[in-house]
């Protein structure tokens, strides 16, 4: 299990450490070995540092397990085909519309572990939940495996096309998805949508106490274990919700952690009227889009009190 978290500039050299041995690994009969060392060189994570300086719009987030096994930078799509690096961002990229995942790599020893489908589950759930409706990437035409990773995330190519003349002339493609948004039905969820997208519409609706919204990830046979009691399936889950949302006046999300695609883990803060605010600990299991398992850990005493 890796944990995902925010990445700062002092994790410049192991990013960049992980880009260049994955580029190499990845591009290796796509891009001319010469001009793939250069663009790999060592600059002791110069290059990371840099874009954490010039780009305030990018986020970039790592995948850790005893040190970063892989990362991914994202944030407003930017004009990839009009205009010279730097890319500017888009008219769509600028009113926060449409998305863009800049990068996602992954080490090679990490490959086909889960983690990039991970970082992926992330991004997903941290531009939805940033009101985007819509996320784009390129990738090299040439690239088989990390087209087949995007389809199965969702992903389709749109039909544009961009030639990387200092790249030695290899063509990117670039894929579309489009994000779920709230209100969309049970029939809307494909086995595509993570598990952190399901948990995202989970908080997202309780907060909203839009009960109708949360039944659609829950599956027929959910259960639930927390301090206070435990409840099988979508009815007494919900009345459970229900009852708890009598007192409670927000929810702040800390923290997700991703185990592959079925496995989420959410640190969050429930904030009461009862009680001061009570860290909490959820992990739901999910299964073709729906919630099957939710555990919570918490200290109660506060609201029962």
């Amino acid at each position: 299990m890796v944990v995902i978290r925010s990445a700062s500039p002092a994790d410049a050299a192991q990013i960049e450490a992980v880009m260049r041995d994955s580029w190499q690994a990845a591009y290796d009969g796509i891009i001319a070995p010469a001009i793939l060392d250069r663009a790999t060189a060592p600059d002791g994570g110069a290059r990371i540092r840099q874009s954490f300086r010039t780009r305030p719009w990018q986020r970039m987030i790592a995948a850790v397990h005893d040190g970063i096994v892989g990362y991914a930078a994202y944030g407003p799509e930017r004009d990839v085909l009009d205009m010279p690096w730097p890319y500017p961002l888009t008219p769509a990229g600028s009113e926060h519309e449409v998305a863009e995942l800049y990068a996602l790599y992954v080490h090679p020893a990490w490959w086909s572990t889960g983690t990039g489908r991970a970082l992926m589950d992330r991004v997903l759930a941290k531009v939805r939940a940033a009101g985007y409706t819509t996320i784009t990437l390129w990738v090299l035409e040439a690239n088989a495996r990390a087209r087949r990773f995007y389809a199965r995330a969702g992903f389709v190519p749109d039909g544009a096309r961009h030639l990387l003349d200092d790249l030695g002339g290899v063509t990117e493609v670039r894929y579309r998805r489009a994000l779920a948004r709230p209100g969309w039905q049970a029939r809307d969820m494909t086995h595509d949508d993570s598990a952190a997208a399901a948990a995202a519409t989970y908080f997202d609706a309780w907060r909203a106490r839009d009960f109708a919204r949360l039944r659609t990830v829950l599956a027929d046979d959910v259960t639930f274990t927390g301090p206070m009691g435990q409840a099988k399936g979508p009815d007494e889950c919900l009345r459970g919700l229900q009852g708890l949302a009598q007192v409670i006046t927000g929810i702040e999300v800390r923290e997700v952690f991703a185990a592959g695609s079925d496995d989420v883990l959410t640190w969050y803060d429930m904030l009461t009227s009862v009680a001061d605010p009570v860290p909490v600990a959820n992990w739901m299991h999910v299964e073709n889009g729906k919630i099957t398992r939710i555990r919570a850990a918490f200290d109660p005493r506060g609201i029962a009190r």
